[in-house]
């Protein structure tokens, strides 16, 4: 797993995401994250938790795509003043990006939500493993969860725009924002929200870097009208 690592520790480096506290932090961050995959790969084989099998594919198709969005959500944090976070993870699945930001960012208290028991299992379990105190996972289906009024609803390959407004809407607090993580060309989704006349609005779509990718990737905003 050396090599992962060191990718890992490279990523870290082109995102501006080492930590100032020493390359042991940065490190131990990254370890985790190893961690975090081979236990992917390892309830994999009976819970089918992701359709990659090594641990190479796993670390460049989903770890890094997880650590992508991280500045960005830094960023808005910041411009929002809020220090501790709560970000609520739709359709969490094997983790993604929930466990990649709970383990990155202490500060975030991140809650990974998903309907199929079998991932909550594995999730509860990664909690314990890595130590993750500022990771909560919940079994329920999105619709029928009691309002979470969080600061930040985030999603991955979970449904469309237009579906993920309508779904999770009631979990976001007032002036919070409900983030979608999507390929490129999404033209459609967002017109099909613009003929719900829905009063969530697309207020900016972030073009993502992705490193030692050539996928595009976009993290796409949505708001409420005040």
């Amino acid at each position: 797993m050396e090599t992962e690592k060191k990718i890992l520790l490279d990523v870290f480096d082109n995102l501006g995401l080492q930590n100032n506290n020493g390359s042991e932090r940065n490190t131990l961050k990254a370890e985790q994250l190893i961690t975090f995959v081979s236990m992917i790969q390892k309830w994999n084989k009976t819970y089918n938790l992701t359709a990659l099998k090594n641990v190479a594919d796993m670390v460049s198709h989903h770890i890094i795509d997880s650590l992508a969005v991280i500045p960005n959500l830094n960023a808005y944090f910041l411009q929002k003043k809020i220090s501790f976070p709560n970000i609520l993870d739709v359709g969490t699945g094997a983790g993604l990006p929930g466990v990649v930001l709970a383990i990155m960012q202490s500060k975030y208290n991140i809650c990974c939500l998903d309907a199929v028991e079998k991932k909550v299992a594995f999730l509860t379990s990664v909690k314990g493993q890595i130590g993750l105190s500022n990771l909560t996972v919940k079994h329920a289906r999105v619709e029928s969860l009691e309002a979470q009024k969080v600061d930040i609803v985030i999603s991955r390959a979970f449904a469309s725009i237009v579906d993920i407004v309508e779904l999770t809407q009631k979990h976001v607090s007032s002036g919070g924002s409900i983030v979608a993580m999507k390929a490129n060309g999404i033209e459609k989704e967002i017109m099909a929200l613009r003929q719900r006349q829905s009063q969530w609005n697309v207020k900016a779509i972030d073009s993502l870097n992705v490193p030692g990718s050539n996928a595009t990737r976009c993290l796409v905003w949505l708001q409420k009208e005040q």
